[in-house]
């Protein structure tokens, strides 16, 4: 018999229920409100929902047309930004596969949530499923998030398994941009631990990678317009070129962080260091694979 809270799960069925409910409505007012830097969409089944949010957040943002006139003139030049909240869509239900692509140029990165995905999809397909979804961000551009049971023997032993060891090295040989942990920070009994179980096997592999090169992969060109495309061929030269010479570090100056985002797509064997002087960049890019340092001292160097 089924009580109120009961419930059954029905694989590569789509769920009935709205992607964003109007408790999602409130807590994304509320979002807007605190400047956050992102907002990551649960079970994303295709870009409607990304582009439709999007729409939302940029007119919640938008400057008021009678405000901006009058104020222009006496805050040119230190005036603050519009809030920029990016949008991390998680790949969790069964219907997100057949929109793969569409959802990831809509949104700004992705999030490969395979707890929930293991419970929509045979559990052997999670593995090329994850592969697939970072290869094909990495393409486009968009960062990517491996998130769920990472180590989550670590909820509750200070020592992970071997076996989840090797499931790290693995994310991170396919060139995540970042790694998520869940219940073990969030309720686990070593939190601490298990964020340096973490970084130590993700610095380990990723040195392994550049020594290796593993992970090698043609890039598209992604840049839309001729600047896009000439700041992306820039990049790319300038990730070779610190390759090939053996440089110790790639500086980068960046106003809106296409160019730190470029770089990064390329994997240099050399970590990037982003200087930017806006501070909702800084902190957007984090989620990529570089260092930030907020220049506050003005463009004139």
């Amino acid at each position: 018999m089924y009580t109120q809270r009961d419930g059954e799960l029905i694989r590569g069925r789509a769920a009935l229920l709205p992607v964003i409910s109007a408790k999602d409505w409130r807590d994304i007012d509320w979002a807007i409100s605190a400047q956050v830097d992102f907002i990551a969409v649960s079970f994303v089944r295709t870009a409607d929902v990304i582009t439709n949010l999007r729409s939302y957040i940029e007119t919640r943002t938008a400057p008021a047309a009678g405000a901006s006139g009058s104020s222009s003139s006496s805050s040119n030049s230190n005036s603050e930004e519009p809030p920029c909240i990016e949008l991390i869509a998680k790949l969790e239900a069964y219907d997100c596969l057949a929109h793969l692509d569409e959802i990831i140029r809509a949104a700004d990165g992705i999030m490969v949530a395979r707890g929930d995905l293991g419970a929509q999809i045979p559990v052997e397909e999670v593995p090329s499923v994850q592969k697939f979804a970072v290869s094909r961000a990495r393409q486009l551009g968009k960062p990517a998030i491996v998130a769920h049971q990472l180590l989550h023997s670590m909820i509750g032993y200070p020592i992970p398994t071997r076996a989840e060891v090797a499931d790290v090295a693995d994310v991170v040989r396919q060139r995540a941009d970042a790694l998520m942990l869940s219940g073990e920070s969030a309720m686990g009994a070593y939190p601490l631990k298990a964020l340096g179980v973490l970084r130590g096997v993700a610095g380990r592999m990723e040195e392994w990678a550049r020594d290796e090169k593993y992970g090698a992969v043609v890039l598209p060109q992604i840049g839309e317009s001729s600047d896009g495309a000439i700041s992306e061929e820039i990049c790319a030269s300038a990730a070779l070129m610190a390759n090939r010479l053996g440089a110790a570090a790639i500086f980068v100056f960046t106003r809106r962080g296409y160019m730190a985002n470029f770089l990064s797509r390329c994997r240099p064997d050399c970590p990037v260091f982003a200087f930017t002087d806006s501070q909702s960049v800084r902190q957007r890019l984090n989620l990529r694979a570089q260092q930030q340092l907020n220049l506050r001292c003005g463009w004139g160097l």
